[in-house]
């Protein structure tokens, strides 16, 4: 992901392709640390405290945006993303426990 990053990030003052570029590292980070985290879930504790960190997760990350990077707009639209990818993740640790 960071190589790709490196060969395709822009060095822009457009604001609306700053945002598409953050929001990107953000949801691809998420979803690489989702899927390790999942590779360990293997009972109903480990699947309650991963989901507890996909909660976090999804919270904090639009609230370290907000205050490191005040003029990005849109916000909501992060944390919507990283919701959606957490309740699949989520789905898939409640599947990986009950089989």
């Amino acid at each position: 992901m960071d190589a790709r990053i490196a060969t395709t990030a822009q060095v822009t003052l457009d604001s609306a392709v700053y945002r598409a570029q953050l929001f990107d590292l953000a949801v691809g980070r998420f979803a690489i640390w989702t899927e390790r985290g999942l590779a360990v879930v293997s009972s109903q504790d480990a699947r309650r405290e991963y989901e507890r960190w996909l909660a976090w997760y999804v919270a904090n990350w639009p609230r370290y945006v907000a205050e490191t990077c005040p003029r990005v707009a849109a916000v909501g639209e992060l944390t919507r993303r990283l919701s959606e990818l957490a309740k699949q993740r989520a789905l898939q640790a409640r599947h990986r426990v009950t089989l």
